[in-house]
């Protein structure tokens, strides 16, 4: 085997790592769950609690945040009928949990690069209507049940909230981060949500943000699961659920948020030289980057940002579901 064919075979071997933790758990399982948890805890005992109840029969959002990434066989203990149901139904459910608008867009809209109609937003404002009753093939094109409608959401909201989920680069010549919105399509190359993009030689700037920056957050709150997260969270001060308007909205507005917020999670990165490397998921090359400047506290910022979207995301699904059922 000549050298080349060795350095291709040992990065196939680091990239299939690096994508088995960057797309498996957005916000990773302990972030998920405590958005769930804040929510659980912010709706006790109203109606909308009962009907999360009568929905989900044996378990709470805290449970069911997960079962959305668990669908996708990311969760190597649970895995059900009923999802294997959901994943041949939805047979491009990997992408509801994502849209790539590029970071230099202060919105979201359709019509931008990165933006698809099953992308998030889509998906949550379809969950909403089916919560809201609304059966009408038009507002809920992929036949969602009451019952999962609420088990997406759980998860959705809090990929809504995480800044790889909604805002991504687009790579330039030099290196450089473009907007392919104003951009020729041979004047740019993708990065799958910064997947493309590694943070070490192991781990893809994707994951970090997924698993290492909310544990940071649990180690900062000295609590050793979500649900002692989620306790530590909720005696902070609450923050702006920003309501206003008909709930439908709100996805685009959410959406709008985390793009902005994926700004500043961009801002003050360099990359380095682009290389090729192997996915050993389709045998197909593709481009890749490091990061060789990194602005200074940067992982303590990763951890009060994610601390942040966390927080919002459990006290909006809250908000969302008594908006629904008051």
């Amino acid at each position: 085997m000549d050298t080349l064919s060795k350095e291709l075979g040992q990065l196939s071997i680091v990239l299939a790592l690096v994508l088995t933790s960057g797309s498996a758990y957005p916000w990773g399982n302990d972030g998920h769950h405590t958005s769930g948890a804040i929510a659980d805890s912010l709706i006790a005992g109203t109606n909308a609690a009962s009907q999360v109840k009568k929905l989900l029969k044996d378990g709470t959002l805290q449970k069911y945040a997960i079962w959305a990434d668990c669908a996708k066989h990311y969760c190597k203990d649970w895995f059900t009928a009923e999802m294997s149901e959901f994943g041949q139904a939805n047979p491009t459910h990997h992408n509801y949990h994502f849209t790539d608008i590029p970071i230099q867009e202060d919105h979201y809209f359709e019509t931008s690069v990165g933006a698809s109609a099953d992308d998030i937003v889509h998906i949550v404002q379809q969950c909403i209507a089916v919560l809201q009753g609304d059966s009408d093939p038009k507002a809920n094109p992929h036949g969602f049940s009451p019952r999962i409608a609420l088990i997406l959401l759980s998860h959705f909201v809090g990929d809504l909230h995480q800044p790889l989920h909604v805002g991504s680069v687009y790579i330039g010549p030099n290196e450089t981060f473009v907007n392919p919105n104003s951009t020729s399509p041979t004047g740019y190359v993708e990065t799958r949500g910064a997947n493309y993009i590694m943070w070490t030689t192991s781990e893809n700037f994707h994951a970090f943000w997924d698993t290492p920056a909310v544990k940071r957050g649990l180690t900062q709150a000295h609590a050793k699961t979500p649900a002692e997260y989620a306790k530590a969270i909720l005696k902070e001060t609450p923050p702006s659920t920003g309501t206003a308007g008909d709930i439908g909205t709100l996805p685009v507005q959410w959406a709008k948020e985390t793009i902005q917020v994926a700004g500043d999670v961009f801002a003050g990165l360099q990359l380095g030289p682009r290389y090729t490397v192997i996915d050993p998921q389709s045998d197909k090359p593709h481009l890749q980057w490091n990061i060789d400047q990194k602005p200074t506290g940067y992982s303590d910022f990763a951890r009060d940002i994610a601390h942040q979207q966390i927080k919002l995301a459990g006290y909006r699904l809250a908000m969302l579901l008594q908006a629904i059922w008051p």
